[in-house]
């Protein structure tokens, strides 16, 4: 789906919920609690989305023109890196219908889920805004400083170039 990576590779927020069928059902990476449904959640989303993150690269598409597509691209969360792929659904017209987000490596899902739960719940109010930062902040933290300790202890695979990462 062509627009829609030229709109992510751009950070056009605006071209990507184009591509929305009014319906569009978003599900989240971060929980299986909620999902976004509705044109004006997802864009609404995809705002919020595309004001943490930055970089964003589209390496492969596989299914282009089938009603199911997966896309994946790269990104950067405040220098965390990030890789998403998304199992889109596509409608008759060519809009998207639903979209199932996966995301790696876990510090920079951690540092997404951070920034983003946090400006959905400040929605509602400042306090609640910092209460959901006060509740994952510490756990993004801790796999930040965490995750280079476990991968030295456990030993395994082999070490990706910092250049890659």
């Amino acid at each position: 789906m062509k627009s829609l990576e030229a709109a992510a590779e751009n950070h056009d927020a605006d071209a990507l919920i184009d591509c929305f069928a009014p319906d569009i059902i978003i599900r989240s990476p971060i929980t299986q609690r909620i999902r976004f449904s509705g044109i004006e959640q997802a864009s609404d989303l995809v705002r919020r989305v595309f004001e943490i993150i930055s970089d964003v690269r589209v390496y492969e598409t596989v299914g282009e023109g089938q009603p199911s597509q997966v896309i994946f691209w790269r990104c950067r969360v405040r220098g965390h890196y990030l890789e998403e792929s998304i199992l889109l659904r596509v409608a008759d017209d060519g809009r998207i219908k639903e979209m199932t987000v996966f995301m790696r490596p876990v510090p920079g899902l951690l540092a997404l889920a951070v920034k983003l739960a946090s400006s959905l719940a400040g929605r509602r109010h400042r306090l609640r805004g910092l209460a959901v930062h006060l509740l994952l902040g510490p756990i993004a933290m801790l796999s930040r400083f965490g995750e280079p300790a476990v991968v030295a202890l456990t030993g395994a695979g082999v070490p990706v170039p910092t250049r890659e990462r």
